[in-house]
């Protein structure tokens, strides 16, 4: 198995910077940092930490092959289907290759 850990952003490291995105789900608004990314074999995990009501910590799967405005809008709208759907856990795995 290869894994290459993807170098994020320096503001990146920290859920004290300024958010990736803001989402609001309801009456709840919800700031997403995208914290981390590794490339293992053919498919990119990227770690999202949500700030809200509650913090979530999202792992996110998606293709090794990256294709700006396309990967980034799977990835919140995966997350928005997720928070939308009402799941209470503060962990959770996503899927979003056969997007």
């Amino acid at each position: 198995m290869d894994a290459t850990q993807l170098e994020p952003p320096l503001d990146a490291r920290s859920p004290e910077g300024r958010p990736h995105a803001s989402l609001r789900i309801g009456d709840d608004c919800w700031r997403l940092y995208v914290s981390g990314a590794t490339r293992v074999d053919d498919d990119a995990f990227f770690q999202v930490t949500l700030l809200g009501p509650r913090t979530v910590l999202l792992t996110v799967r998606t293709s090794g092959t990256l294709v700006p405005g396309v990967t980034g809008r799977r990835l919140l709208d995966a997350v928005c289907d997720w928070l939308l759907s009402g799941d209470p856990r503060d962990h959770a795995y996503l899927d979003v290759r056969n997007w």
